[in-house]
């Protein structure tokens, strides 16, 4: 009986333990995404081995924590680099799609990283005299293969009005492809990214679902030892 038992709970723990790994977490300001991590690593675009535009690998090179893949032919540009290099941030309407790889940073693993948030801004030009009703959209892949497609919040698209998009999975996150969908590149938004940040997962509290997992079982020990 007791086997028949805890065959059942176990199948109730892992089927728990599917659900909650199974949704992604989406973050909406920083706070909640720095506390959720170990350790986390932030470019900010500032550094001075970045230049007003370069090819991707080259781009890919300077902090060397993510990988970025643009249009065939295209180089990467940084908004705001000549008036001040120390305040720039990636200008993706110049590019017109972007996507960021995540499988070789210093604090993941070649599945990915846990988390990975940004600030960003994007809406139609305000000089455009005609502005066709576009979408905006992070396609994330995560390390199990699985993929999930998020639309990003249109805003006033300057500077001075910056949005934040974290997300965090267990399945970890190995690329997000940002464009109008299905590889789609635009030069009809203003689109800005900046502070890219990835997150290691920190390590599970006894409250997780990893630690309720070990409790059970521990009671299940007990249980069996007792009826002996």
């Amino acid at each position: 009986m007791i086997a028949v038992t805890r065959k059942l709970v176990l199948a109730i723990l892992i089927s728990i333990m599917c659900s909650a790994t199974a949704q992604a977490v989406l973050l909406t300001e920083r706070t909640s995404f720095d506390a959720m991590m170990d350790s986390v690593i932030t470019d900010d675009y500032s550094d001075s081995g970045y230049g007003w535009t370069m090819a991707a690998s080259d781009f890919s090179a300077v902090l060397g924590e993510t990988e970025y893949s643009v249009s065939s032919g295209a180089s990467i540009a940084l908004n705001g680099f000549y008036a001040n290099p120390q305040y720039s941030e990636l200008c993706i309407e110049c590019i017109g799609s972007l996507v960021l790889d995540f499988t070789t940073t210093s604090i993941g693993n070649s599945s990915g990283v846990y988390g990975v948030a940004f600030d960003y801004y994007y809406g139609p030009d305000p000089d455009a005299l005609f502005f066709p009703g576009l979408d905006f959209l992070a396609l994330v892949t995560f390390g199990d293969g699985s993929t999930e497609t998020i639309e990003l919040t249109p805003g006033t698209p300057n500077i001075d009005n910056w949005l934040f998009f974290g997300i965090a999975s267990e399945r970890l996150i190995s690329s997000i492809s940002l464009d109008l969908g299905e590889g789609q590149s635009t030069n009809a938004l203003y689109v800005g990214m900046d502070n890219l940040s990835i997150g290691a997962m920190a390590v599970a509290e006894p409250g997780s679902v990893a630690g309720l997992v070990l409790l059970v079982l521990t009671l299940f020990r007990l249980k069996r030892y007792r009826s002996l």
